[in-house]
């Protein structure tokens, strides 16, 4: 029976505390239980701020292949995100999938890769997406101020509009890519086979920073209801991409995986956008830094001790720390050099 170091009486008294939940269930409180339970177990969550160094330069290094020097640093896996991740790419395997919006070129861009080496993320895949580089131009786009549009194949869920076409645009490509490397789902076993082959395959890892993280968390619930083995990892500075039913559905779906963690940064905007008055909603767990560097973990959804603390009207003052990260050597996880370019953050 479970014995908690700080809550002794815990330990001393299990099946009180096991009854007394099944009272509360009875009672239809199930909500109430489920927050008791997230909080209850935020301290077994464990963030690895050294794993999501290394997820933050995997996401860096999507801002390379939209020029064709660093394209061809990205392909051949020479760029520096690519080398400040402390990974190797299996050679030949990096692919690159550009999305264009409303007339503009590489509006969204994209990379997949299987990883060369030993656990625990070497042998697996990856899928990074950028978004969109013109962060002012989205902000001010009514599109992020209308209510969420439904989301096929999930009871009740509805997210961004734009988000949802940049996926669409995305996803043929994408998957085509992902099966080219070897990071689709296996066929179904045929009669005789052993069960446990049938559906699985590589391990999928995806990130994404900005636009790209909300596109990102799309791609993972999309990727794993088609067969992928998407295994949660580490996206950063994401706005809100759907509503309540969206984040349940997402939970459910990796409720049996290592926690997914949604890292911001102090007074970035963008982690509050679209506003929560129009049915938007953050998934779990969530990873808050401020300027100093500290982080705190949030394991209620729109925790009020992470970005929430902050409204938006002040950090839309601050657009500067949307692209500002420790976790990063530069300092600044937008543009693939190590510094010089711009973050497109003027807001207008």
């Amino acid at each position: 029976l479970y014995h908690h170091p700080r809550h002794p009486t815990l330990g001393a008294a299990p099946l009180a505390w096991c009854f007394g939940m099944v009272r509360l269930l009875q009672a239809g409180q199930q909500a109430s239980v489920l927050a008791a339970l997230l909080v209850a177990g935020a301290s077994a969550l464990s963030y690895s701020p050294e794993e999501a160094r290394v997820f933050a330069s995997l996401s860096k290094a999507a801002y390379c292949g939209t020029r064709g020097s660093t394209t061809e640093e990205l392909l051949n896996w020479t760029c520096a995100p690519c080398r400040d991740s402390g990974l190797q790419a299996v050679p030949g395997s990096v692919r690159i999938v550009r999305h264009d919006e409303a007339g503009k070129a590489n509006a969204t861009f994209a990379y997949v890769a299987r990883l060369a080496g030993g656990p625990p993320l070497g042998g697996s895949c990856l899928l990074a997406v950028r978004g969109t580089s013109d962060l002012a131009n989205w902000a001010g786009n009514v599109e992020v101020w209308k209510e969420p549009v439904h989301l096929d194949d999930c009871e009740g869920c509805r997210v961004e509009h734009g988000f949802l076409s940049i996926w669409k645009g995305l996803m043929p490509t994408l998957v085509r890519h992902l099966r080219s490397i070897g990071c689709g789902p296996l066929p179904a076993a045929s009669e005789g086979a052993p069960s446990t082959s049938i559906g699985a395959g590589p391990k999928l890892l995806v990130t994404g920073h900005s636009l790209g993280g909300a596109v990102a968390t799309l791609a993972m619930l999309s990727l794993k209801n088609q067969g992928f083995q998407v295994e949660p990892a580490v996206v950063f500075h994401s706005p809100r991409l759907g509503n309540a039913a969206f984040a349940r559905a997402f939970a459910q779906a990796f409720s049996g995986s290592r926690p997914f963690w949604r890292v911001t940064r102090d007074l970035d905007p963008v982690p509050l956008l679209p506003p929560r008055a129009l049915g938007y909603r953050h998934v779990n767990y969530e990873v808050y830094y401020d300027t100093a560097g500290n982080f705190s973990v949030c394991a209620r959804q729109e925790d009020p001790k992470c970005a929430n603390r902050h409204s938006l009207p002040r950090n839309l003052m601050h657009t500067q720390d949307h692209c500002a990260s420790d976790l990063v050597p530069s300092g600044r996880i937008c543009g693939c050099q190590e510094s010089g370019e711009s973050t497109g953050l003027v807001m207008v």
